[in-house]
């Protein structure tokens, strides 16, 4: 599960067959009826007028001998402007991906 914006979540499950039965399924959480729906680009995609002080995005794929706070700052900058580095990323505790904030 991922965190989105707002109320929003992202799933994965290991296979469509499974996706497919959980979404079929009346859920609730505290009370309140949670709406499945199937992922698209535009899922938690902000409107034009609205502005984000800042947002964090995942890098993929980043070299082992990259992975430095430097390198982070770097690619921070092209993306608007590097805040900060996720502390996982950081202290090296997950190698498939690092967040970064930058301004939004």
């Amino acid at each position: 599960m991922y965190e989105m914006h707002g109320a929003k979540f992202l799933f994965e499950f290991p296979s469509r067959k499974m996706a497919d039965h959980i979404k079929m399924g009346e859920w609730r959480w505290r009370n309140k009826l949670m709406i499945l729906d199937w992922w698209s680009p535009t899922v938690g995609y902000f409107p034009g007028a609205t502005k984000l002080d800042w947002v964090w995005v995942r890098l993929l794929g980043i070299p082992c001998h990259l992975w430095s706070q430097k390198i982070f700052k770097q690619i921070g900058d092209i993306c608007g402007g590097w805040i900060e580095t996720e502390e996982e990323a950081i202290l090296r505790n997950l190698l498939k991906w690092a967040r970064i904030k930058v301004k939004g």
